[in-house]
């Protein structure tokens, strides 16, 4: 249990929405522009980025929900190794 007390010394969430850790703040914003970007720079192709960010779909052409599900759950495994956390 004091695992978790410590963790909670370190990252918590404010009132004002931000997430703190080790006394940086940290938007929802600036989490969501940093996924986009690493999603893209490995090869995420950009719609896929976006439907994964949850923005609307521009072109009725790229509104195929069903399609856009597989194709972001595919991506997302090829990527999710690349994520720059520690195990």
């Amino acid at each position: 249990m004091s695992e978790v007390n410590i963790i909670y010394d370190k990252i918590g969430i404010k009132s004002d929405k931000k997430l703190t850790f080790f006394k940086f703040f940290i938007s929802a914003k600036t989490i969501r522009k940093w996924s986009d970007n690493f999603f893209v720079l490995h090869g995420v192709p950009e719609s896929i980025s976006d439907f994964m960010q949850g923005r609307a779909s521009v072109t009725v052409g790229s509104k195929n929900y069903l399609n856009k599900v597989k194709q972001a759950v595919e991506w997302y495994r090829r990527v999710m190794d690349r994520f720059p956390i520690p195990p």
